[in-house]
């Protein structure tokens, strides 16, 4: 997976990089998106969901956060 440099952000996940997982795991897009939206809500803590208010598209954009150091 692409990563930030910056160890203090959140890390950008790009559904591309799923690509080979989804294959291995024989699910769509949609089933994995679904996947990640549910964590979104049931983890806001370990993932995040950013929608684009710049485009008339749907386009959304999930991010790992970054947990805290022990």
């Amino acid at each position: 997976m692409r990563r930030a440099h910056r160890n203090k952000q959140d890390v950008q996940l790009w559904l591309s990089d799923l690509d080979l997982i989804r294959l291995t795991l024989q699910r769509t897009n949609d089933w994995i998106v679904g996947v990640l939206q549910q964590l979104a809500v049931d983890q806001p803590e370990a993932l995040r969901i950013e929608r684009s208010q710049y485009t008339d598209h749907a386009f959304v954009s999930y991010y790992a956060r970054r947990l805290p150091q022990d």
